[in-house]
């Protein structure tokens, strides 16, 4: 039954229901639905009892995030250390998750059947969903943007900390394997205190950086 906070199943993923249009024009009455993956619940649960974490790995920052909200970790593919902090105030579980991933890299994924929030590896990640043509997919359209592609990225942390110590005195990182094109930008991320951990996170970056962006626009039925 198509009723607000009702679930929906698409392939292994939940989604709530948020958002019903009910619409009427010269064919049969139909609806729009706007709907959010399940985890987008933990932006309401309890307010956190921890929200700063030294030199910990994601698997106890995460582990800690979620604790009480009925999801668990489930691979950390990462095993360095990073510095987080978090508004005590207003943070929920939701936003942490979203603020760590950037200090480690990689990609998350949410397995909505079992609770469970992967970090892992960027580009191993499959949802189990796939949109084949003339089988379950109307109209497709596919954007490449390379607007703010980036293939040298200079990098600081706090209080005007570079990567110099970790990478033999050169201030930026670069990646060439798209285009031959130089395209400098700067990123400044206050949470990095140590070069190392810094150059890490600026290589994870210009590893996205440097490559065209792909939008997916779609139309499609569930078989």
């Amino acid at each position: 039954h198509i009723k607000n906070e009702n679930l929906v199943q698409m392939f292994d993923t939940l989604y709530i229901i948020r958002q019903v249009i009910k619409k009427k024009g010269s064919s049969e009455p139909y609806y729009e639905v706007f709907a959010e993956a399940l985890w987008y619940d933990l932006q309401f649960s309890d307010p956190l009892s921890k929200t700063t974490w030294e030199e910990q790995t994601a698997t106890t920052i995460f582990t800690e995030l979620l604790k009480g909200t009925g999801w668990s970790v489930g691979k950390i593919e990462y095993t360095s250390r990073r510095t987080l902090t978090l508004d005590p105030e207003t943070a929920n579980p939701l936003e942490g998750i979203s603020k760590a991933r950037p200090l480690f890299g990689g990609d998350l994924v949410w397995h909505t059947g079992t609770k469970k929030v992967d970090l892992i590896q960027p580009n191993t990640v499959h949802s189990g969903a796939s949109i084949v043509y003339k089988k379950n997919m109307e109209d497709i359209e596919v954007y490449y943007d390379t607007k703010d592609l980036v293939t040298r990225l200079f990098v600081y942390g706090k209080n005007g900390l570079t990567i110099a110590d970790a990478n033999n005195n050169v201030l930026y990182v670069e990646d060439y394997s798209y285009t031959s094109k130089k395209r400098v930008r700067s990123l400044k991320d206050e949470r990095f205190t140590n070069p190392f951990a810094l150059k890490e996170y600026g290589e994870a970056q210009l590893k996205i950086l440097c490559k065209p962006q792909a939008t997916y626009r779609m139309t499609a039925f569930v078989l």
